[in-house]
Order: structure tokens, then C-alpha cells, then sequence
């Protein structure tokens, strides 16, 4: 059943947007990495990956397996088809606080967060490293961040 987005508290920027979850079809045994951005996210996924395939027979690029619903870098009718055809169970990632998420009570949610001066450092490595022309689709976005609504 699709997610009834009026529940949630809209985030979007230049890079990723939660109104992307409102074609999400829920399964009984999905898991949803929820982080900040910098705080360990592909960590998680990849250990994640290695409980769900202890012998290493992933059938996938943890990336590929474990897909970013709110990021904008496909059509989000691509990236539900993806989520779709995917026949492990699957393992979801999201920088969206809680609020802005649907939640199930038959998932599994996990958390992690990350000292914010180190998330703060890291996060500036990797904009000093990012490719001009990304950098200049993210700022250049008519995307901007609306201010937080209340619910």
C-alpha cells in the first residue's frame, strides 16, 4: 500500500526528497537504515550485507542492493521498480529524520548516529572532493530546503 505522504514532514533539498516514498510498497520483513549523512551509512549497509550473505554471495554492489529512496539521481518510477524486483529482503537507506519516514511495525528500523563534529569534518571532505558539476546541480537547484512545517 502506498505511503499517504500527509503523515509525514516534507524534506527536500538538491539532492534528495521524501515525497519520493509516496509509491512505496512495504514488505513485512524490510529493513530501513536511517542516518545522517556522514555517520556511517554505507558501514551499516555493508554490515548488514554480511549478516544477510554470511558465505559472501551478496547478489550485488551493496549500493545496488541497498537503494537510497530519497535521493533524486533517478526517476523515482525507476528507482520503485528497482525496489520491486528485488526478491532478498531488502535493506533501504534514508538520511530523512524520523518524522519524515513511514513507519511499520512489523520493520526493522536502525539507527546511527555519529559524533556531529566528526559527521561536520567529514562532510566537508567529501563536498572538498565532490565533482564540480554535481556540486553545481546540487546549488543551482530550484530545490531549495523549504522551512520545516508543523504537523
Amino acid at each position: 500500500m502506498p505511503v499517504d505522504l500527509s503523515s509525514l514532514r516534507i524534506y527536500t533539498d538538491g539532492t534528495q526528497d521524501n515525497r519520493r516514498w509516496a509509491d512505496f510498497n512495504h514488505r513485512p520483513d524490510d529493513i530501513f537504515v536511517r542516518t545522517p549523512a556522514k555517520s556511517g551509512t554505507t558501514r551499516t549497509q555493508t554490515i548488514i550485507a554480511a549478516l544477510m550473505w554470511p558465505d559472501g554471495q551478496q547478489p550485488g554492489a551493496v549500493s545496488d542492493m541497498s537503494i537510497w529512496i530519497d535521493a533524486k539521481f533517478s526517476k523515482a518510477e525507476d528507482m520503485h521498480h528497482r525496489l520491486e524486483a528485488q526478491t532478498h529482503r531488502r535493506f533501504l537507506k534514508t538520511h530523512t529524520p524520523a518524522d519524515g519516514i513511514p513507519w511499520y511495525a512489523q520493520a526493522k528500523y536502525i539507527y546511527v548516529a555519529r559524533d556531529g563534529r566528526d559527521a561536520f569534518m567529514s562532510m566537508c571532505n567529501h563536498q572538498e572532493r565532490m565533482k564540480t558539476e554535481v556540486l553545481a546541480r546540487i546549488e543551482g537547484s530550484s530545490n531549495k530546503a523549504p522551512p520545516p512545517q508543523d504537523l
